[in-house]
């Protein structure tokens, strides 16, 4: 009896030991913003401790893409292990061996691998590339229902954690801390160029993340897709040492063909500076579309220090630029923000526009702005204003100017409805009634709340007045950024964040998506459409095509057809000729009505012998034409040969009412003479 309950024990025991798993698994899902045409997007992490011997076999996973909008979002499905080793910072790739891929499809699927698990804990990170056309607004999610290994079949309890990846047009990491061996980057500033390109500054802090006077350079990267790909940085100011060293840069649009100016500062910091040794201002140039730069300029004496000629500026103690947008008015005038130290008694910063009417060559200083504000920003408002929003903790301050920013009201502002900490934003104008668009907007980015941490954008309406709608595009730590206007009118913010350690170890990252996901649908760019009209002169002198209705930007292409005896003249806009040559393009932003204007040929020819010549010519509607001696008749005739004035005795002719081409015949008894002029 005793031997068969042992038996029975030794029995129950094995089957324990049997059932007992080698595998434990704890899952952590990415829940940052993915971008269309990404590839080796984490969705989930999965740290699978082996409690076997040295290792075992992986066969292995079923997955699964409930939670994701649509499958097709999702070009394949990547598994990949570092091992044993573990990568808090998102750089998994960098030693990452590919396991296995798999193509997903509706409901439950298998993706077979080919590795193992050693015995520790192993860390196997899934990832998807996602479509190139993948919906904006779309979400990417993943459940890890079950690893096989040789031994057995692993199911999990809990195979999805809360959290998905939602989609938007382009979202890619330009630096992080230690690329090219630099210990830091920060201070973040974007443009569009002229050729569509999009330009970024940003702080290469090599050996700390502290403000100057550390060495610092300033380092630019380029794109030419959008915003998914970024070139390699070129270095446009490069530190040589504590004092000697680079940063906040500012970008702005010069008067030149293919122009970018920044500038920026550097040497000794802001509260170590003085009159006698200040922190310099720089400048730059770049006539290629930010491709390359000129040599810093120093232009500190325009604005402060020892050398400036203003008896009230030259005592000022320093001054830096709020790095990110820069401002080019509609009349030509550059400005920057400046945050100045009047004085070496306090720590108060008082704010001031840099500016330049001719293109940068030579700057001055605008009138205060505010007391106790810090990094600013400025944009033209659509009756010629300029609007300046200014750091402050708390709610956001700002302050207008009504003469183009040479002086501004006594006291700053308060947005009440952006609440925001001490930190540095951006502020663009998006669209202009002015410009064709639809309304007038202006963007804010800035974190919101009392830290630096869920950095928003903000759209208005009414010119800056309220900031009703509002989107978070950095759930979590965040800071600095900056913002430009790509040329399909989406929205681009280059911003610094640090999603792994919630602290200030930045990595400096480019969004892109529309105006439709950034104000979740509730507002997008209307269908404007703008109407081309074309008069034929004379009314049946020939034939138009190309006219009609057409969107804001489309090439417009007219083509004029002359009818039998007739030829084809000119276009005709606003009594102005426009063009000479019958086929005639352009790009429509507005509405526009033109005259086709013919010439008989018949009535040319029959006026054509003994020509004289008149003044002015071409000439003026109701325009007093000179005929240069006096004769008896003149008579007038248009271009299908009807008479339409008769004169006697006189010396010129008045009162031609319509654009168009007309032949004179003057006569003085015998002797007739003739003219062919353009009316306009």
């Amino acid at each position: 009896m005793k031997k068969i309950l042992t038996l029975v024990l030794l029995t129950f025991i094995s089957l324990m030991t049997f059932a007992q798993s080698e595998l434990s698994v704890i899952l952590k899902q990415e829940t940052q913003l993915t971008a269309r045409a990404n590839v080796n997007e984490l969705v989930l992490k999965a740290s699978v401790q082996y409690k076997g011997t040295e290792s075992v076999a992986l066969q292995g996973v079923k997955l699964n893409l409930e939670g994701t909008t649509n499958v097709s979002d999702v070009e394949e499905v990547r598994v990949y292990s570092t091992g044993l080793k573990d990568y808090a910072n998102g750089r998994f790739m960098e030693t990452a061996q590919l396991l296995g891929s798999c193509v997903p499809t509706e409901g439950d699927f298998e993706c077979k691998l080919d590795g193992s698990l050693l015995k520790g804990i192993n860390y196997l990170w899934l990832t998807v590339n996602v479509a190139e056309d993948a919906a904006e607004g779309n979400f990417v999610d993943m459940s890890l229902l079950s690893i096989t290994t040789e031994n057995e079949t692993f199911e999990l309890k809990s195979p999805s954690p809360t959290g998905r990846r939602e989609i938007i047009l382009a979202r890619t990491t330009l630096l992080r801390p230690g690329d090219y061996n630099s210990s830091n980057y920060r201070i973040p500033a974007i443009i569009t160029a002229k050729d569509g390109s999009i330009v970024a500054f940003t702080d290469k802090r090599k050996y700390n993340n502290t403000d100057l006077p550390e060495d610092i350079d300033i380092i630019c990267n380029r794109s030419t897709d959008g915003g998914r790909t970024w070139s390699e940085p070129y270095t446009v100011a490069q530190g040589t040492g504590r004092f000697q060293g680079y940063g906040d840069a500012a970008l702005v649009h010069s008067k030149d063909e293919n122009g970018l100016l920044a500038v920026f500062v550097g040497g000794q910091g802001l509260w170590t500076s003085t009159p006698s040794v200040p922190q310099n201002s720089y400048m730059v140039r770049s006539n290629d579309n930010g491709q390359t730069w000129t040599e810093p300029e120093v232009i500190t004496h325009f604005i402060y220090g020892k050398d400036c000629t203003d008896p009230t500026r030259k005592n000022w103690y320093a001054s830096f630029f709020g790095s990110g947008n820069g401002l080019l008015t509609s009349t030509g005038r550059i400005m920057f923000v400046a945050a100045i130290r009047e004085s070496g008694n306090n720590n108060t910063l008082y704010n001031y526009v840099v500016y330049s009417d001719d293109n940068g060559e030579t700057w001055n200083v605008s009138g205060r702005a505010s007391v106790g504000g810090d990094e600013a920003k400025v944009t033209e408002l659509a009756d010629g204003r300029i609007l300046m929003s200014i750091r402050h903790g708390g709610n956001r301050w700002y302050n207008i100017s009504s003469d183009g920013g040479l002086t501004w009201q006594y006291n700053p502002s308060t947005w009440y409805d952006i609440a925001a900490p001490a930190c540095n934003g951006d502020l663009i104008r998006y669209t202009s009634v002015n410009n064709g668009d639809d309304k007038n907007r202006l963007l804010h980015s800035v974190p919101v709340g009392t830290e630096r941490k869920n950095v928003t954008i903000f759209v208005s309406y009414d010119e800056g007045q309220t900031w009703p709608t509002s989107r978070c595009i950095v759930p979590y730590s965040s800071a600095y950024s900056s913002l430009c206007i790509l040329p399909d009118n989406t929205i681009g913010i280059y911003v610094e964040e640090d999603f792994y350690t919630g602290k200030d170890n930045y990595s400096t990252v480019f969004y892109n998506f529309s105006l439709e996901w950034l104000t979740k649908g509730a507002d997008g760019f209307e269908d404007v459409v703008y109407e081309v009209a074309v008069t034929v002169n004379p009314e049946n002198a020939g034939t138009i095509t190309g006219a009609g209705s057409f969107e804001k930007d489309e090439t417009v292409t007219l083509v004029a057809t002359a009818n039998e005896g007739y030829k084809f003249l000119n276009w005709i806009e606003n009594d102005e000729v426009v063009s000479e040559e019958s086929e005639y393009s352009f790009t429509i932003t507005s509405d526009r009505e033109l005259v086709a204007n013919f010439v008989s040929t018949e009535s040319v020819d029959e006026h054509s012998a003994n020509t004289f010549n008149v003044f002015p010519s071409p000439a003026s509607v109701n325009a007093e034409i000179n005929l240069g001696m006096t004769y008896d008749r003149v008579e007038v005739y248009n271009s299908i040969g009807a008479k339409v004035a008769e004169y006697t005795d006189t010396d010129k002719i008045e009162g031609i009412e319509t654009a168009g081409i007309y032949v004179i015949k003057a006569v003085n008894g015998n002797d007739v003479r003739n003219c062919r002029i353009i009316v306009r």
